[in-house]
């Protein structure tokens, strides 16, 4: 059943008929003010709240999903377009002088001191960290070396997932439903076409992304909690991006030797003001997509893969997320359970209470659906 909980609190389980959570649950800051549970990272990462307001495709979560949709069609790919991309990177080898190799984004570290433009005259950002490296898709021990993204993260490595004791988490920033973060990189006017990344928001990965020329990005993703460098799934944004532009972006520490994008796959787009605009979701785009293995060591293995593409954004003055998938958040979830538990025909059939937290501190939902003893049918 639904225990005995504090039904006239409000919050995600007022209501509902009960709910078994601890003193920790009961604290109303780790609330925001649409009643949901606050996602906690469980690390001492920063991140930015709310979440991304996303608009989800007409029809998803009712019974009509599986109408809403037809079969998304894979990219054909066009002949040679691998032999190009290892022929760039050869010439980007053969001609270091050439590549910036600047940082323009890290989800960690602090941006250096006067970060100016890199990419269109201006050299004054995260070049400390570079010191020339010029290997294809990033190099190694440079401005795009995948060993400062955490490899082997919260394994043998205390500092890689540190949980704020319950007392002191809303101290540390944890439980602040609004957590304004600046951007690591600020455009220094019009002519700067330098790309804005941005990914600490729930759920978001990118790590570092590095300036190899103009229109062309390394990117390092952030490996999952508590692996050993589990890397395959990406998810971040973009701002200051150019209409009819081609930028290419190249992930650069993925760890499987296999991809559906060599079968034609393509990552996932979503405009924000298409979504306010027309109420526009999440789309595939992308083109001269490869993943290929690239010369960059991993520890005790063999070397990091690489995925390639190029994007063009629809719209000045947007920002675009991509994806490897549809994203689902913590919170997303967290607002279907609210509407289903809301509801007043599931109220007799539906009960909702915490069964436990995760490492991360996140209250972990149980559901019990069945006909209660209230219910007349």
């Amino acid at each position: 059943g639904g225990g005995g909980g504090d039904g006239s609190r409000g919050g995600p389980y007022g209501g509902s008929g009960g709910a078994g959570y601890g003193s920790e649950s009961n604290d109303p800051s780790s609330l925001d003010s649409d009643g949901l549970w606050l996602a906690r990272t469980g690390t001492n990462f920063p991140m930015a709240r709310p979440p991304p307001p996303h608009v989800f495709p007409l029809g998803a979560g009712t019974e009509e999903v599986e109408h809403f949709n037809p079969p998304e069609p894979l990219l054909t790919r066009r002949e040679g377009v691998l032999a190009n991309v290892l022929i760039h990177d050869a010439e980007r080898m053969a001609n270091p002088q050439n590549v910036l190799n600047c940082v323009v984004y890290d989800s960690i570290e602090p941006p250096p001191p006067a970060s100016t433009a890199a990419g269109n005259g201006g050299d004054e950002r995260g070049e400390g960290a570079a010191n020339g490296s010029s290997t294809p898709s990033g190099g190694a021990g440079g401005a795009g070396s995948p060993e400062d993204s955490g490899e082997d993260s919260g394994v043998g490595n205390p500092a890689a997932f540190v949980r704020p004791p319950a007392a002191a988490a809303g101290a540390a920033g944890e439980q602040r439903e609004h957590v304004d973060l600046p951007p690591y990189y600020t455009p220094t006017g019009p002519e700067d076409t330098t790309l804005v990344f941005e990914s600490r928001f729930e759920s978001g990965n990118l790590r570092r992304a590095i300036q190899v020329y103009e229109h062309e990005y390394d990117l390092i993703l952030r490996p999952d909690i508590n692996t050993r460098g589990h890397t395959q799934w990406f998810y971040f944004a973009i701002r200051n991006a150019r209409r009819g532009v081609r930028y290419k972006l190249n992930i650069i520490n993925l760890v499987k030797p296999d991809s559906l994008y060599q079968q034609g796959m393509r990552p996932l787009m979503y405009s924000a003001r298409e979504a306010a605009a027309s109420g526009a979701s999440w789309r595939r785009a992308g083109d001269s997509i490869c993943y290929y293995q690239n010369a960059i060591k991993r520890k005790g293995a063999s070397c990091y893969y690489t995925l390639t593409m190029t994007v063009e954004c629809p719209h000045d003055d947007d920002t675009v997320y991509l994806a490897h998938c549809y994203p689902y958040t913590f919170t997303d979830l967290q607002r279907y359970l609210q509407t289903v538990c809301n509801d007043p025909r599931n109220a007799n059939r539906c009960r909702r209470r915490v069964l436990c937290t995760t490492l991360a501190g996140n209250p972990v939902d149980l559901l019990t659906i069945t006909s209660f003893g209230g219910d007349p049918e």
